[in-house]
């Protein structure tokens, strides 16, 4: 093994939809729906229990025989082809592939392998936005520093925090969601995608076929099936790994010493360090960062290939033959990675407190600037007084209420009660609870 999707990365799951003896199996489901579908319409004549008895032999190619004919031919889809006829052979596979050019095969099959692993990836995301949404709703009143710039800024909660990444994670699932029911298109074609081999039933074949494959059928083609569907896929694909990337790294930043606030789940004998017995990495949120910036770096590439010259040429094949099984493979350990994360995440509830009590007195300073204002206060005045204020640190309400008496003109705006007001955290848990539940409410 070389690759780390080989061992290390992506379910068996996953795996499965693109091993090799699947692709051969999809290919021979592609066949034998072109043949069911000539035969339906009259164009040959075979016995439908020849045809189901030739499809189930066929089906136990695997693609070690694929392979030995391709040695011989230089060619993948002829090898396959006459590996099925080698099978069956007789008055089918007399008449296999009539009506087909090698990418009628190629591109149904991986359109079909994408479909079926867009699936398994919609359900990996619904685990994982459950998770988060039971997140959000455990903590949705768990105060914490609002930062910004990595800086100390407002009183949030928790909740209200890890509402935006629910926010993402639903509305690419429904992007998804729609490219799965609009952009999964097949083909029949021939050799330049005009039929001309079938005319005038190509149409029709091509009807029945794809309703066997479940594929709709693609608006517009020539040999092969328009690479910007593809790209359209991808695309939204790597943006929900760069979301997760995104979630991730929120964790690993809320992890780090000093923070402290969320820590993932850690095995009873789990080791965080060979040489640090004391450390306690967040590694799984680390591999979820990584894997998106590997997958960002695939973007370009399905841009590129969406150009090819005159009917097709051949520079999708390898590309797609890498790329794609890599994009689902990573992005499936993503997801099993998040939905980890999310179940384990611990919530240090203490360390939340201690952190605003040790930010201050300054987190408070906007609401204190909305109620000098809303007292008649000139706002760019204030601002610059409060600024001025808080360039040192107070050990208590009182100490800072001190300083605002001894200040002309903030003692004419503010009271012992203003202060308590904006330094009260039910008012920012209920802010940010108000903005959650709407949001919450929006979703179901």
């Amino acid at each position: 093994m070389i690759h780390p999707i080989e061992y290390r990365y992506g379910s068996d799951d996953m795996r499965r939809i693109f091993h090799r003896d699947t692709w051969v199996k999809y290919a021979v489901d592609v066949e034998f729906a072109l043949l069911e579908s000539l035969v339906e319409i009259g164009i040959f004549e075979v016995d439908k229990e020849t045809l189901k008895s030739a499809y189930k032999e066929a089906r136990k190619i695997d693609y070690s025989l694929v392979k030995k004919f391709e040695e011989k031919y230089k060619h993948e889809t002829f090898a396959l082809v006459y590996a099925i006829y080698e099978k069956v052979g007789g008055e089918v596979g007399r008449i296999l592939h009539v009506g087909m050019t090698s990418n009628d095969v190629l591109d149904n099959v991986l359109m079909m392998q994408v479909r079926d692993a867009l699936k398994l990836i919609l359900r990996r995301l619904k685990d994982v936005v459950e998770s988060l949404a039971d997140f959000i709703n455990k903590y949705r009143n768990q105060v914490v520093v609002g930062r910004t710039h990595g800086r100390n800024a407002v009183p949030i909660t928790l909740g209200f925090r890890f509402m935006l990444y629910l926010d993402e994670l639903t509305r690419i699932r429904d992007e998804l969601e729609y490219v799965l029911k609009n952009y999964i298109v097949g083909k029949l074609g021939g050799a330049v995608g005009s039929q001309v081999e079938l005319y005038p039933h190509g149409e029709l074949v091509e009807k029945l076929m794809l309703q066997k494959l479940g594929l709709k059928r693609a608006r517009a083609y020539l040999q092969i099936l328009p690479r910007d569907l593809l790209a359209h896929i991808v695309l939204r694909l790597i943006l929900l790994s760069s979301i997760l990337g995104q979630v991730a790294n929120e964790i690993r930043v809320l992890s780090r010493s000093g923070i402290d606030e969320v820590s993932e789940g850690f095995g009873e004998s789990q080791v965080g360090s060979s040489v640090m017995p004391h450390k306690r990495n967040p590694i799984l949120s680390e591999k979820v960062c990584g894997l998106s910036r590997y997958l960002r770096g695939l973007a370009p590439a399905i841009l590129e290939n969406i150009v090819f010259e005159d009917e097709r040429d051949l520079r999708n094949s390898s590309l797609e033959r890498t790329l794609i099984p890599e994009v689902f493979l990573i992005l499936d350990e993503q997801l099993i990675s998040m939905k980890r994360i999310l179940g384990g995440l611990v919530v240090d509830e203490e360390r939340c407190m201690k952190n605003l009590k040790d930010a201050g007195f300054e987190i408070y300073s906007s609401v204190l600037l909305h109620i000098g204002v809303m007292k008649g206060g000139d706002r760019q005045k204030l601002h610059e007084k409060l600024r001025s204020l808080f360039s040192r640190r107070y050990s208590s309400l009182e100490e800072l209420y001190e300083a605002v008496k001894s200040d002309a003109f903030l003692s004419s705006y503010y009271t012992f009660d203003d202060l308590k007001r904006a330094s009260d955290l039910g008012l920012y848990i209920s802010a940010c609870e108000a903005k959650v539940k709407r949001f919450m409410d929006e979703l179901e």
